[in-house]
Parts: structure tokens; C-alpha cells; sequence
């Protein structure tokens, strides 16, 4: 597991793009000094916003039961034990996407048919890989998308099991934000270090890794994120 999206997504409403060939064609490096939106919009945002095809519904469904799940992850497969979300966890998901709908104009709605969702959310276990917190691919088909939230990771834990951030993070990246170092599309926020002391942190943007030093709120998007997603998706109207 990762929790950089490094592979491409072809789904029908979403295409993921951050590959060797954006960095290769990458633009001088010019970090903001300041927290901007410019720095947290993907490379690959603009032709998700293409694929949705002027649909307006993203069909969600949340895990409940356990079941073997076989995904593709950097060209490969693997199998996993796809975990029940937590009930808590369930209503923390969608209290927090009724709030993201009033935002952008997009629409993350319940579905309870597999067959029929753009996106698979579960949570699975993986202590092996107890740094990484999650990650988002598709299935082999390339017509879902899915969201693992590494319920086992450190980052979960020092949360003390606070969901939001992880699935608001990962969420993040299925919504068209990067991560605020990532410079492979010539521009970044603050700084490309991911944990230094000059690095963009949670107080700045949730697609931060370092936590605030100044331990501020983790229960929503900042206020830069939001700008960002107005940026890619405009106001719900």
C-alpha cells in the first residue's frame, strides 16, 4: 500500500494522472511561501472533472461486511480482507459528504448496490504497512474506484481513531487534490519536504503528512483545501 497516488485511474467519471511522464515534463519547482490552491490542485483534476461528463452524482458505497477483495496496486494484484467500516466510522462518512454536496457541485450519494458504485469505501488491515494510511485505486475492471483506509496505521491510531481525517484525506485525492509537496505538475505549497519543520502541515491542508504544531482541528477540509475544490469543481449551486 501507498498513500501517493502513482498510477493512473481510468474510471468513468474520474482519471488519476500523476506519472513519470508528468515528472518528467514537470515545470520549474515554484513552492508557494504561503498556503495556496494553485498548490494542492492535481495534475490530474482537470480531466476528472472532464469524465464526469456534466454527471453531478458520485454513487458511494461503504463497506459493511468482510469480504476478500483482489485489487491492482502499481501493476499489480493483490488479495486483502476488505473489513467492515465501523458504525461510528459509517455516520462520520457521510455527515462529512452531506457537507462536502453543500460545498462543490458534485453530489456524493449512498448506493447500496456494488455493481452500480463509482466508489468501493472499506477498511482493511495491513500492520505491516503501519505508515501508510490508505490509498485509492480501481478495481481490474477500471470502472470503480477504491478507497483503503488502513485502519491498523500509526497515523490511525495517534488519531486515537479519528476516521475523519484518513477518509477526508483519501477523499481528497478522488476529488482532484495532490499532496501540498508534490511539484510533479511544476508547483507545490511551502515547501516539497514532507516532515520537516519547514513542510506544509495539517493546520495549512488534511493532504498534508505533518500534523500541526499547533495541534489545531482535523474535523474538515481548511479553508485553502475548500479553495482548492471550489477551484476544480465550482459552488454547489
Amino acid at each position: 500500500m501507498h498513500n501517493i497516488i502513482r498510477f493512473v485511474l481510468v474510471l468513468g467519471f474520474i482519471v488519476g494522472v500523476c506519472s513519470e511522464a508528468d515528472t518528467a515534463q514537470a515545470k520549474p519547482n515554484r513552492c508557494s511561501a504561503k498556503p495556496t490552491p494553485d498548490g494542492l490542485v492535481s495534475s490530474w483534476a482537470a480531466k476528472t472533472v472532464a469524465h464526469m461528463k456534466g454527471r453531478k452524482n458520485v454513487r458511494v458505497l461503504i463497506n459493511q461486511t468482510k469480504q476478500a477483495i483482489r485489487v491492482p496496486i502499481d501493476g499489480k494484484e493483490y488479495d486483502l480482507v476488505a473489513i467492515p467500516l465501523k458504525a461510528k466510522d459509517i455516520r462520520t462518512a457521510k455527515k462529512l459528504a452531506t457537507r462536502i454536496n453543500k460545498i462543490i457541485s458534485i453530489n456524493l450519494v449512498p448506493e447500496t448496490s456494488e455493481e452500480k458504485a463509482d466508489l468501493f469505501i472499506t477498511a482493511v488491515c495491513e500492520p505491516e504497512h503501519k505508515s501508510d494510511y490508505g490509498i485509492v485505486t480501481s478495481d481490474k475492471s477500471g470502472k470503480k474506484l477504491i478507497m483503503l483506509l488502513n485502519t491498523c496505521s500509526d497515523v490511525y491510531r495517534n488519531y486515537k481513531g479519528s476516521f475523519g481525517p484518513i477518509f477526508l484525506h483519501e477523499l481528497g485525492h478522488v476529488l482532484g487534490l495532490e499532496h501540498p509537496f508534490d511539484d510533479s505538475d511544476g508547483d507545490c505549497m511551502i515547501s516539497t519536504e514532507r516532515f520537516s519543520d519547514e513542510s506544509a502541515h495539517t493546520g495549512h491542508t488534511l493532504m498534508a503528512y505533518r500534523e500541526d504544531p499547533n495541534g489545531g482541528p482535523l474535523d474538515f477540509y481548511t479553508a485553502t483545501d475548500i479553495q482548492a475544490l471550489l477551484k476544480i469543481w465550482g459552488p454547489n449551486r
